[in-house]
C-alpha cells in the first residue's frame, strides 16, 4: 500500500518536532519518490514542524536547544527537497513581464526559507532575501532609495 501525501507531510513535520534527522531524511526521499511537489513538502511538512516546535517553546515545553535540534532536522529535509523546487510559477511572472514589455521597469524579488540565491539567479529575479528585514534593504537598494 502506498503512503499518501498527507501521511508523508505528517512524517516530515513529526520528524522535525521529534528532532529525528534520519526520519526526516527518509521521509523527504520518499516524498520526492512519490512525485509530490517539493514546495509543499517544505511548507506543509518541514515548516509546519518548525512552527509546532516554536509553539512548544512558547509553551515552555521545549528549550532553545530543542528548537535548534529541530532546525537541524528541518535543514536535513531542506537539503533534499530544495534542489527539486519548481521555478514554473515564479518564472512565469518574469516571462509575463517580458511579454508585456515591462520587465525592465519592474523589480522582481523572491526569498524566504525554501528559496536560495542560486534559485533566484536561475529564474532571473533581480534580488533575493532570506528574511523580511533584509528584503526591505534590498528593495531600497534596487530602487535606488537606500
Amino acid at each position: 500500500m502506498s503512503v499518501t501525501k498527507e501521511e508523508l507531510l505528517k512524517r516530515l513535520s513529526d520528524g522535525v518536532v521529534d528532532m529525528e534527522e534520519d526520519d526526516v531524511i527518509k521521509a523527504s526521499n520518499e516524498y520526492l519518490e512519490a512525485g509530490y511537489a517539493a514546495y509543499d513538502g517544505i511548507m506543509e511538512g518541514l515548516v509546519d514542524g518548525m512552527n509546532r516546535a516554536s509553539q512548544l517553546y512558547d509553551d515552555e515545553e521545549y528549550f532553545v536547544t530543542d528548537v535548534l535540534l529541530c532546525s537541524d532536522a528541518m535543514y536535513e529535509g531542506l537539503s533534499i527537497l530544495r534542489p527539486h523546487l519548481s521555478s514554473d510559477g515564479m518564472n512565469t511572472v518574469i516571462e509575463l513581464l517580458k511579454e508585456a514589455g515591462i520587465r525592465e521597469n519592474v523589480k522582481v524579488m523572491i526569498g524566504g526559507g525554501p528559496i536560495s540565491k542560486k534559485f533566484a539567479d536561475k529564474i532571473g529575479a533581480d534580488g533575493y532575501s532570506d528574511n523580511a528585514v533584509d528584503a526591505v534593504r534590498l528593495a531600497k537598494k534596487l530602487l535606488d532609495i537606500a
